[in-house]
């Protein structure tokens, strides 16, 4: 009974997660044992829930009815308030009860002419937050009587899990204790890290600084902390990367960091002098006995907090059953340490014995063990071999616990992480011995074990791979694992087998330079089994390469990406190391060479032209870019649109980094439908829906079936019936199908122009309008449907398509003004910018001057295209089809390579393009025309080539004289595959309708001569 009473009835926690807890038994040789209150008993208990939560807030955890009224009501005057207080008082009294004590633990008082309600005190209703600041006051005074506060701050630390009642942030009566509780964890937190800075200890102190930054990076205090104890360390970049992080944030929220830590920075990167007058302390380069990627994830991960749990002294030695909060299964793991004793009541340092998990982390069972240890030379030695059961059992559960676990079930909240925990330490206590008798277990760890592992020296399997890179310039090897060579299938679970190489090899970098770090991105497609995404389960991103699962391909491909760098290095990396290093990816900006990729530039190559170092420099040399990609005279249509994309790339990179500012936005909406051809279009329209509606009639299947169903279904919405025969076509007046049609697209190009969207083509297909002919566009011999058009034909649709954003820079010495289309950069302004600039329209033209001179478009390219493309790092290979081939000179082959003498193919005009404009999209090209079997004039299928069609032709168009792609149909071939035919048949005439050169225009063959042609080569042997 005197264990029962010395234990709280209750165990509530606030700092975090809220949690209640019953105890429901206790036991003289063991831990009390608490069971959570389910979420069941809190739904729908909102007012007695918060009617806990602010009382715990109240002086004395006590508070009058009319007081609880006002804080909880907030006086309402719709409520019968006191009734609903006396109806939450009454469920949370039931909620408060356990098993082990009947009476509740919340009272009523009476006295002084008022009725006050009141939570039990500590001793019985155990709160984290009272206790937390118990801890925090005790501390201070025991350092203001000259006592070491360690331990204690150590403890209060433990006990910050997150903010005071987090879910109950507009509850005004919980603000005041919220503050005070805030307060007092900013407090123990500096204080712990002071303490550990004059205990040695700047390990410890970094944990507590990361961890806090975790959830507020921009918090100064923190942060200059941390910087200073890196620097002292001589990890300056390291602190500089933690500036530059909240530097980020703070700039996103359009703010700067304090003057001090601008000035700690600048102190940083100059290689000055560090001190901090409040905090005097010794910092040495901390060493590690852990892999070398292990010690910092070990420091940020782990997040770990220790605490004692248990003393005990048996025989000479002294033993502590520490928790670890950061340990693998938390808060169900002990840590039990041992020390001998070297004269009387002084011991000597502690060390490691073992690790208890769930139901064996018991004072009793721990006891058992120590006791046992102290007394019994046979068990004592036993344990310190690392060969007892227990001790192989351990060590092969926490070799796979995160393995087997993985990273998702390590994130979750639900607690599910323990349960799956236990379970795997269940089945393994089961099998251990099992697992380890296995020969293919046996196999691999004397694969993985032999020759023994020495620290600080590298792997055999990596050796030639890591010399090899220690030669190459800029790149500076730091840690390496040659990793596992295999795992053991055992049941359900796949295993590690226990040995000093982790799971997945890798190699770290203390630095790269820009040049080398940009190489070793490039050549990385080229091996599959290295990847720089960070090891799974550890959460800081290195700057190190690891193997997607399959080491031993990983330690071949490493030597080979080693040979290749140092094939390709260059002596300037080392001086790039020296002035530029870098600590993680970057994707930065010096590739070795210019990559061959679809977007033409790396994402980092973007980033560092787009620097304020560089700035003005790359605005300069996009000026001349984009005054080539308006040259029409000079370079193909396809090539420019190439270039245009180069430029919208930069003029995004710099947006995002601040160097340019859209001002303006360029109301290109009057250019909308000016290019529609409606009459014509409507006309033809109807022609083709006669046509269509007619065969649906005439046919029972036909080529154009989705056609026919089109102006069946266009049929019934202008009539209200179904076409079943030929009579019903014949009664529909062509005026009533035109007004119809003309009325649709007007109140499509109406609402089109009040949403200010596109008109969806599936809509105009609908209606049987013809591309071609509605906007305008120029005739192709293959006559593109509504699926073919390109971008920069289907921007007629689109009221916004000639829109534009005019985006500025601006110094004392360059002033630059680019247009952006509207559509490309909604892409990554935020809606609201867009919204505010297309209220205030404007007029603007690009323009470039720098120390007063302004550069004109003749200027600009004088400048050679490819040393701007060069300087720019960009390959042009995805972007720009023809290569930036000169336009008249291309055209000039073109039409030589259309000469008789090669063949016959009619000539098309290669530029081909509607970019009235100057800014229009990629891809406006010439698409491949396929064989079909439908005839391109009346669409009657028939499927043998040559004689067949031939006699189709002369039957059902008998005086009609065949164009090129007609003449391809007979022959059952495309254009394309015509011309690589050979086919040399000249034209019986030309139609040029622009009365240009009598060699140029349409050309026409007569049936006859195909008649004869065909003959012919029947008769030839």
């Amino acid at each position: 009974m005197e264990g029962r009473k010395s234990q709280p009835l209750l165990r509530l926690w606030t700092l975090g997660d809220f949690n209640l807890a019953r105890l429901i038994a206790t036991d003289s040789h063991g831990p009390a044992r608490y069971e959570l209150v389910r979420a069941e008993e809190w739904r729908n208990r909102g007012p007695a829930l918060t009617l806990l939560k602010v009382l715990l807030c109240q002086e004395g955890r006590q508070a009058s009815r009319e007081e609880l009224i006002r804080l909880i009501w907030h006086n309402d005057g719709s409520l019968n308030t006191a009734h609903a207080l006396d109806s939450a008082a009454s469920v949370l009294r039931k909620i408060l009860r356990t098993p082990l004590h009947s009476q509740s633990l919340l009272q009523t008082v009476r006295g002084y002419g008022e009725t006050s309600l009141k939570l039990s005190p500590q001793s019985l209703l155990w709160v984290d937050a009272d206790a937390f600041l118990y801890l925090a006051s005790y501390a201070l005074k025991s350092e203001v009587q000259g006592q070491n506060p360690l331990p204690l701050l150590e403890k209060a630390y433990a006990l910050i899990r997150g903010p005071f009642l987090r879910d109950e942030f507009s509850q005004p009566g919980i603000q005041k204790r919220r503050r005070t509780i805030y307060g007092a964890q900013q407090r123990v937190m500096f204080k712990l890290v002071e303490w550990y800075l004059r205990a040695q200890c700047p390990q410890r102190a970094e944990e507590v600084l990361y961890h806090f930054l975790e959830e507020q990076p921009t918090n100064e205090d923190a942060l200059g902390r941390l910087m200073l104890i890196l620097g002292e360390q001589e990890r300056r970049h390291e602190a500089l990367l933690m500036y530059a992080y909240a530097e980020d944030i703070l700039r996103e929220e359009q703010k700067e960091p304090g003057q001090y830590l601008q000035m700690l920075a600048r102190r940083l990167r100059s290689g000055g002098t560090l001190y901090e007058k409040q905090l005097l302390y010794y910092v040495g380069t901390p060493r590690s006995s852990l892999d070398g990627i292990g010690l910092m994830d070990w420091m940020l991960e782990g997040n770990t907090m220790h605490m004692d749990v248990y003393t005990m002294y048996d025989g000479v030695y002294k033993f502590t059953a520490e928790l670890d909060t950061g340990s693998s299964v938390g808060d169900c793991q002990l840590t039990l340490w041992y020390a001998e004793r070297e004269r009387e009541k002084v011991f000597g340092e502690g060390r490691f014995l073992r690790n208890f998990y769930f139901e064996e982390a018991t004072e009793r069972t721990i006891k058992t063990f120590c006791k046992q240890f102290a007394h019994d030379p046979l068990f004592r030695q036993e344990a310190l071999s690392e060969m007892a059961p227990w001790a192989q059992r351990n060590a092969l559960f926490e070799r796979n616990l995160l393995s087997i676990l993985g990273e998702e079930a390590l994130l979750e909240s639900d607690g599910s992480y323990q349960t799956k925990a236990h379970e795997f330490f269940r089945w393994l206590d089961q099998h251990c011995a099992e697992i380890l008798a296995l020969p293919a277990y046996q196999c691999l760890y004397a694969l993985d074990c032999s020759p023994p592992h020495q620290w600080q020296q590298v792997d055999a399997a990596l050796q030639d791979a890591i010399s090899l890179l220690k030669l190459v310039p800029g790149i500076k090897p730091q840690f390496s694992c040659q990793g596992i060579s295999g795992k053991v299938q055992y049941q359900d679970y796949t295993l590690l087998t226990v040995s000093p190489h982790e799971e997945y090899a890798y190699v770290s970098f203390s630095a790269l330079a820009p040049a080398a770090h940009d190489a070793i991105i490039n050549c990385l497609p080229a091996y599959p089994q290295i990847t720089t995404e960070r090891i799974p389960c550890r959460f800081v991103h290195r700057l190190a390469l690891r193997s997607q699962g399959d080491n031993l391909r990983f330690r071949e491909e490493l030597l080979e990406l080693a040979y290749q760098l140092q094939k390709t290095a260059e002596p300037d990396w080392e001086r790039q190391l020296q002035e530029r290093p870098l600590a993680s990816w970057h994707y930065y900006g010096y590739p070795v060479r210019i990559p061959n990729i679809v977007q033409g530039v790396l994402p980092s190559r973007l980033e560092w032209l787009c620097q304020s170092v560089q700035i003005e420099h790359t605005l300069q040399l996009l000026f001349h870019l984009n005054a080539w990609a308006k040259a029409r005279e000079r370079l193909l249509y396809a090539d420019r649109q190439g270039l245009y994309e180069i430029k919208s790339l930069l003029l995004e990179s710099a947006y995002r980094q601040e160097m340019i500012q859209p001002i303006l936005y360029v109301d290109g909406s009057g250019a909308f439908t000016k290019d529609f051809q409606c009459e014509i279009a409507v006309e033809l329209a109807t022609e083709l829906f006669f046509e269509l509606i007619s065969d649906a009639i005439k046919h029972d299947s036909l080529a154009n079936q989705d056609r026919e169903q089109l102006a069946a279904s266009l049929f019934q919405r202008i009539t209200g019936k179904q076409a079943r025969q030929q009579k019903d076509i014949e009664e529909l007046d062509t005026f009533v199908v035109e007004r119809y049609l003309h009325a649709c697209l007007q109140e499509l190009i109406e609402e089109a122009q009040i949403s200010r969207q596109p008109i969806p083509p599936q809509k105009l297909e609908a209606l049987l309008f013809d591309p071609t002919e509605l906007l305008g566009i120029e005739h192709r011999r293959n006559m593109p449907g509504w699926d073919d058009l390109d971008e920069g034909e289907l921007r007629r649709l689109d009221p916004e398509g000639w829109s534009l954003i005019t985006f500025q820079y601006s110094s004392p010495d360059a002033h630059y003004s680019f247009h952006l289309p509207l559509r490309r950069a909604a892409t990554f302004l935020p809606g609201d910018l867009l919204e505010r600039l297309r209220s205030q329209p404007g007029q603007s033209r690009e323009y470039g001057s720098y120390y007063g001179h302004e550069i004109t478009e003749s200027e600009s390219q004088r400048f050679p295209l490819k040393q701007l493309l060069y300087e720019l790092s960009i390959d042009i290979t995805h972007l720009c089809p023809h290569q930036l081939v000169d336009k008249n000179e291309y055209i000039s082959q073109r039409n030589n390579w259309r000469s008789y003498d090669q063949s016959m193919m009619d000539y098309e005009d290669d530029d081909e393009e509607e970019d009235s404009y100057e800014i229009l999209p990629l891809s406006k090209q010439r698409r491949q025309s396929y064989p079909t079997i439908s005839c391109p004039l009346c669409y009657d299928a028939v499927k043998e080539p040559g004689r067949t069609r031939l006699t189709h032709w002369q039957t059902q168009h008998p005086n009609q004289d065949l164009t090129i792609g007609q003449v391809a149909w007979i022959f059952g071939k495309n254009k394309e595959q015509l011309k690589q035919a050979n086919f040399a048949l000249p034209p019986d005439y030309r139609l040029n309708e622009k009365k240009q050169s009598a060699n140029l225009g349409t050309r026409y063959w007569h049936i006859d001569t195909l008649v004869t042609a065909i003959e012919q080569a029947q008769e030839e042997p």
